[in-house]
């Protein structure tokens, strides 16, 4: 199954989970030493992999014991500029509008009256 927009949540996590029970049992490994390298305990692998929900740290531990939390870098990229720098050019942008004129400009030229 493709993981995409339309899934439920509880469809991504069984999809997610299943894909990590297919990647543990291709290492041969089990839950219990899955859990051991990742620091968590043996539920929460099985909690994993049959699609429950879980803290996300328990999450990344899994994923970094199978060495695929580089793939998290891929998925969410840095940003080229930090939160705050994105706000400060925002706040420039604002400052730096062009204004309307409030001079009114003719087209004639003014000439002196030499009759009156």
């Amino acid at each position: 199954m493709k993981l995409d927009n339309l899934l439920t949540d509880a469809a991504t996590l069984k999809e997610i989970g299943q894909r990590l029970a297919s990647k543990r049992i291709a290492e041969n490994l089990t839950q219990e030493e899955v859990a051991k390298n990742a620091g968590v305990s043996k539920s929460t692998v099985e909690r994993i992999e049959s699609g429950n929900s879980t803290q996300v740290s328990n999450l990344i531990r899994v994923l970094r014991n199978f060495s695929l939390l580089e793939a998290l870098d891929k998925l969410l990229p840095e940003s080229e500029n930090s939160p705050l720098e994105i706000l400060r050019q925002k706040k420039q942008k604002k400052k730096s509008r062009a204004r309307k004129s409030t001079k009114k400009t003719t087209n004639s030229s003014w000439e002196w009256d030499e009759n009156s």
